[in-house]
């Protein structure tokens, strides 16, 4: 889809829609001088698409032949609103190191969860069988995303039996990085912000990814600001002690000059704390 005939959507309202219009015209910057592959189709619905940012340089090498490293990048928006374009304004950030950026866009409400969790994983699982052809790493995928997106991503890390039943082993994934994302869902307290994701406040703990701590081994980088939105910021520190108590991997770092989309836009900046840890995650073999 180009970025001059995106379908339609309702407003965000207030700071979202000034979000996701920087979003759109910082994206349309990066992809003038970008190396890309479009519309890469994982289902037959018109949201399962993901875009491939390339390194601008085609015969660039990893550190030691075997492909580059992939960071698969999931959209916010509320699981209601947004566009993988919204995202490529990150891939600048990265497809020097060299990596391949991947910006994947889902099923939107008001089609309901699992829905989305099922399309994050189906994404991830045509990376994984899909980008040796375009020079990446399949064994070295960092999966992350940012407030809807990093929910996604995190639950689908920790959802290791869904990742083994498509055909990812948990040896490829080698790390995760939600930032600004919502871990739990609590029944019988269901927000108005999350009634229309859920089909029932029975679905909270399948959709939360703080169910799923246990028995995880693959690194977490959790991220969100200090003047975050009041569900992030509910949300963000029992998560990480969960997986603590679990004895999962894990750092974490809250930005004290961000709010909740001053944080993403951030990760487009190459000098960033964040850019820098990821890319320095990326660029090794083994943690």
């Amino acid at each position: 889809m180009a970025f001059d005939n995106l379908p339609e959507q309702k407003k965000m309202g207030g700071e979202g829609e000034a979000y996701a219009a920087e979003c759109l015209k910082r994206s349309k910057a990066a992809m003038k001088d970008a190396r890309t592959v479009l519309d890469q189709a994982y289902g037959d619905d018109y949201w399962q698409k993901v875009d491939l940012y390339l390194p601008t340089d085609p015969g660039a090498k990893d550190t030691d032949g075997k492909g580059w490293p992939v960071l698969i990048f999931l959209h916010g928006g509320g699981w209601e609103f947004g566009y993988k374009e919204w995202m490529g304004f990150m891939a600048p950030a990265f497809v020097d190191l060299p990596a391949i950026f991947v910006s994947v866009s889902y099923r939107l409400i008001p089609e309901r969860f699992p829905a989305q969790l099922d399309d994050t994983i189906a994404a991830i699982a045509w990376v994984h069988d899909n980008i040796a052809r375009f020079g990446g790493d399949p064994e070295r995928l960092f999966i992350g995303g940012h407030s809807a997106g990093a929910h996604l991503a995190a639950l689908a890390v920790l959802r290791r039996d869904l990742l083994a039943k498509a055909g990812v082993p948990s040896r490829a994934v080698r790390g995760c990085l939600p930032v600004s994302g919502t871990y739990k869902f609590e029944i019988g307290a269901l927000e108005a912000r999350n009634k229309y994701f859920l089909k029932k406040p029975e679905d909270a703990p399948v959709a939360s990814p703080q169910t799923y701590v246990e028995g995880n081994r693959i690194p977490f980088y959790v991220t969100w600001g200090a003047k975050d939105l009041p569900h992030v910021l509910e949300s963000g520190m029992p998560f990480v002690e969960a997986m603590k108590s679990a004895g999962s991997p894990i750092e974490y770092k809250v930005f004290e000059t961000f709010d909740h989309f001053d944080i993403s836009l951030d990760n487009a900046n190459p000098d960033s704390e964040w850019t820098r840890k990821v890319r320095g995650w990326m660029a090794q073999r083994r943690f």
